[in-house]
């Protein structure tokens, strides 16, 4: 299983988060102690002495130009343990909007493609792409030029007053900090979207401590779901009829 983040870094490229996490991932199934390759070992009987996995190129130049490709990467792996790969994207709304983000769903439909319309695979390519934008989210399904168009979209249960705990914990706002009954009632204000929310407490912990902070959030909330709602019928547009 290959999992990355888009959150992790949103200073890096969607395609090079997610080639780090494939290359890393590879890059332990070499090593002859890797615990995934002790249990494929056991479970499918693999034949691979004291070693580890042996690719057939080069993992720092997956993905270049001159390298082998996602598709070809995954589809020597599949051969090779003899068992489904599994690639999580969590935050995938990251990819949406960007060139980058684009090339990077396409490279793994064609991962899927190559793999899974092979006869007598010895096993499939499943990808599963989360987030915590429900709207974006299913952009990546129903707008007809996106690579996983036509693919099941599935929701997931909304965050609870638990996790605005946690992310005020987190947050150390310090004399900032708004009550936790005014920070969930910004949060479901927001469409519970844990990003937005996360944009209010910067801009809260930006401003003076001059008003009260539950206040402040307030008006920051208001702000932030104005822009977030113009860009949502942006988006909405661009779906066409």
């Amino acid at each position: 299983m290959v999992y990355v983040d888009l959150w992790s870094n949103t200073a890096v490229k969607p395609s090079d988060l997610l080639l780090g996490a494939v290359r890393k991932t590879l890059a332990d199934l070499e090593r002859a102690d890797s615990k995934a390759v002790g249990i494929l070992k056991r479970l499918k009987g693999l034949d691979l002495g004291a070693a580890g996995f042996k690719f057939g190129f080069n993992l720092a130049e997956l993905g270049k130009n001159e390298g082998n490709t996602l598709a070809g990467a995954f589809s020597e792996l599949v051969h090779l343990a003899k068992t489904d790969v599994v690639v999580i994207v969590d935050e995938v709304q990251q990819a949406l909007g960007s060139d980058d983000g684009d090339s990077m769903l396409l490279a793994l439909k064609a991962a899927r493609d190559e793999i899974n319309l092979t006869p007598d695979t010895p096993g499939y390519f499943l990808f599963l792409g989360t987030g915590s934008h429900r709207a974006r989210v299913r952009e990546l399904t129903i707008k007809g030029k996106q690579a996983f168009n036509g693919a099941m979209s599935e929701d997931f249960p909304v965050l609870e007053i638990d996790f605005v705990d946690w992310l005020l914990k987190e947050a150390d706002l310090g004399e900032r900090r708004p009550t936790l009954k005014v920070a969930f009632d910004c949060f479901v204000r927001l469409g519970r979207r844990p990003e937005e929310l996360m944009k209010a407490l910067y801009a809260l912990q930006q401003l003076p401590n001059v008003v009260d902070a539950d206040q402040d959030l307030r008006a920051i909330t208001e702000g932030v779901r104005q822009s977030a709602a113009s860009v949502d019928l942006a988006r909405l547009d661009e779906l066409g009829p």
